[in-house]
């Protein structure tokens, strides 16, 4: 592991944790199926969905507890909704996810899975929005782990 001023405990926890973003059809109960990432691991559903729309690269984002400061319910909506709006002026296709922790500690935080980000611009977003790491994905599917301190 590189050096970072994350503690290592969080970085285990950011491991363990589970990322999901709702799929793009619709499931038997109207609802939009959640699609899980799990680290390391090449995802087909996030394969298919950079496929369909012709994008290489991806990365899955929070705005909730900058620095793992856990904040408000309202303060965190407040991040959450500045970061959409600065995903939408960059143009980015983006859906819907949450990063959640398998014990439920934590509690979940509302993020985006973005397409078409390259890696150097989804770490200035992480680190504008002062989050500790991101997850991202290029061509062979595979979500990794990018800590940003």
């Amino acid at each position: 592991m590189t050096d970072t001023a994350i503690p290592a405990e969080t970085v285990a926890a950011y491991r363990n944790a589970r990322y999901e973003f709702e799929w793009i059809s619709i499931g038997i109960d109207g609802q939009h199926p959640l699609v899980s990432l799990t680290l390391d691991v090449p995802n087909p559903y996030l394969e298919a969905l950079m496929n369909m729309t012709g994008r290489s690269t991806s990365a899955f984002i929070t705005a909730h507890n900058p620095l793992g400061r856990q904040l408000s319910d309202e303060e965190n909506a407040a991040h959450h909704a500045a970061l959409e709006a600065e995903v939408k002026k960059a143009g980015y296709p983006a859906f819907p996810g949450q990063g959640r922790d398998p014990d439920g500690t934590w509690p979940p935080e509302a993020s985006l899975l973005m397409l078409g980000i390259s890696r150097d611009a989804a770490c200035e977003i992480g680190a504008r929005f002062e989050q500790n790491a991101i997850l991202f994905a290029d061509s062979d599917f595979i979500p990794r782990l990018v800590l940003l301190r």
